[in-house]
């Protein structure tokens, strides 16, 4: 799940409350009430997403520290976090490239290491689990995403992780791709 960040004009009893998104020029939504505000921005995300790859959302001080959006926020407008999620269905290998990552329906980020043509090779970002036996126990530890980075399990190939083989069945599976910035 990635989290946008829409802009919010608030409205009063003769105009709609307004509805932009920072990240991407040309959505736009209304609500004649408050409390559609969310249902219907969550529903321009979607619709947007129907025909474009959705970019990575930036970082809400990227955002904050645009003028435009000092501006508006100044003017009385607001940010509204937005949870979206592309159900990213008959994907194939060919709709991937090495260094993308994608999101599983069980929350697990992983990044394309490898491309074959009826399969996708990945290791998995997000969650790390370190398992390790002592005196008979199973110990478990899970590590962030930066610690790993920083001893180099990314690095590769090889990888100090295990990379996992999808076939197009498990290519079903998932919800939200991250495209790889050029």
């Amino acid at each position: 799940m990635s989290i946008y960040l829409a802009l919010v004009e608030p409205g009063n009893e003769t105009t709609a409350h307004g509805i932009a998104f920072p990240d991407l020029p040309g959505v736009h939504s209304a609500a004649d009430e408050a409390v559609d505000i969310l249902p219907n921005a969550l529903e321009a995300l979607q619709l947007w997403a129907e025909d474009e790859d959705m970019p990575l959302p930036s970082d809400m001080a990227a955002i904050i520290n645009r003028d435009d959006i000092r501006k508006a926020l100044a003017a009385g407008s607001f940010l509204l976090a937005v949870p979206f999620t592309r159900k990213a269905t008959g994907m194939k290998p060919s709709h991937f490239n090495i260094g993308d990552e994608f999101i599983m329906a069980n929350g697990w980020r992983w990044r394309i290491t490898d491309i074959g043509t009826r399969v996708v090779v990945a290791i998995r970002i997000q969650p790390l689990v370190l398992q390790s036996k002592r005196d008979g126990k199973i110990r478990r530890e899970e590590i962030s995403e930066i610690e790993a980075g920083h001893y180099g399990w990314f690095d590769g190939p090889p990888y100090a992780v295990a990379e996992q083989v999808f076939d197009e069945c498990d290519l079903e599976g998932i919800e939200e791709i991250c495209r790889k910035e050029a």
